[in-house]
């Protein structure tokens, strides 16, 4: 059995009710293959009424093990012309008609920014991820021209740094850190974003992400300004991180007189590991010149 589904990154213009898939009425469609045979399905998609912009449209297909695919593409919805009224006209019979002038107006409306963002990033624990090139961050703006826009670029499970910082103007946050807001024109901020590095929080594991919204301002057409926010995903992998230990400065002692190693004296040994958890670790303890007594053995297992 295989499942497909239509899902939309922005719900205002395409909402899940939107989507007919196989004249079915709906956003998700079940039917059964058996194995080498294809079938060819129809989707409808109706934006909502009086919006424009675009959407990235994602169609999923998970079959019975639960195993997926999933394929996106870009889809705009245009603003439509307009033309002025025209007054009515009168001509007498076997005369021709008086030729009529009229204006066609198509007026500028401001379309929004697209974004496009790399998918199946995949970066170790504590180890830096740069985007360029092919998985580059990128922005459009069909009418944006060399007008200034507004990005915002917010990072979870890590820290985002720009390529660089010039000809922009950075309005809050800051390079290097969670959180950034600034201006540029399209091409300051595309060159900022190719080659945009996102580092992982220290001991930070699991799915990151970087969300990036771009304010066009306004600056193009009529509607007043347009916004566009799209989200990327990483898989930060867990690695093992090497346990820490702590002693006490160089220690001294009378002949025959034992040293107590704890707080309380201030010379405590202690043994940190930050993803150990409640398993278990081996610890070794050897000395010269002299024996090694633990204050306590409940809960740890000797080894000879």
């Amino acid at each position: 059995m295989l499942t497909v589904t239509c899902s939309s990154s922005n719900a205002s213009l395409v909402s899940s009710g939107s989507f007919d898939i196989a004249n079915t009425g709906g956003d998700i469609y079940t039917t059964t293959l058996s194995a080498g045979n294809v079938e060819t399905l129809t989707m409808a998609i109706m934006p909502a009424l009086s919006q424009t912009g675009t959407a990235t449209i994602s169609v999923t297909v998970i079959d019975a093990n639960n195993a997926s695919s999933v394929t996106t593409f870009l889809l705009t919805v245009n603003d439509i012309p307009s033309i002025s009224s025209l007054s009515d006209q009168a001509t007498n019979e076997d005369t021709p008609t008086t030729p009529q002038a009229f204006t066609l107006t198509v007026i500028s409306i401001n379309d929004y920014p697209t974004i496009t963002i790399p998918t199946g990033l995949t970066t170790n624990e504590e180890s830096a991820i740069t985007l360029t090139s092919g998985n580059a961050i990128s922005i459009t703006d069909v009418d944006a021209a060399s007008n200034s826009v507004q990005v915002t670029i917010t990072a979870f499970g890590g820290t985002v740094t720009l390529n660089t910082t010039s000809n922009l103007i950075i309005n809050s946050g800051a390079n290097g850190s969670a959180l950034i807001n600034f201006d540029g024109t399209i091409s300051a901020i595309n060159t900022a974003t190719d080659g945009l590095s996102f580092s992982p929080t220290t001991n930070f594991s699991g799915t990151a992400s970087i969300t990036v919204n771009v304010n066009d301002q306004g600056n193009t057409g009529t509607d007043g300004a347009k916004s566009t926010t799209d989200t990327l995903t990483l898989t930060v992998v867990s690695i093992n991180d090497g346990p820490v230990i702590s002693v006490p400065t160089s220690q001294s002692t009378d002949e025959d007189t034992s040293v107590t190693f704890s707080t309380g004296n201030g010379n405590a040994i202690s043994i940190t590991d930050v993803d150990a958890g409640s398993d278990s670790i081996q610890t070794t303890i050897t000395v010269s010149n002299g024996t090694v007594t633990l204050s306590q053995s409940s809960g740890l297992t000797i080894h000879t």
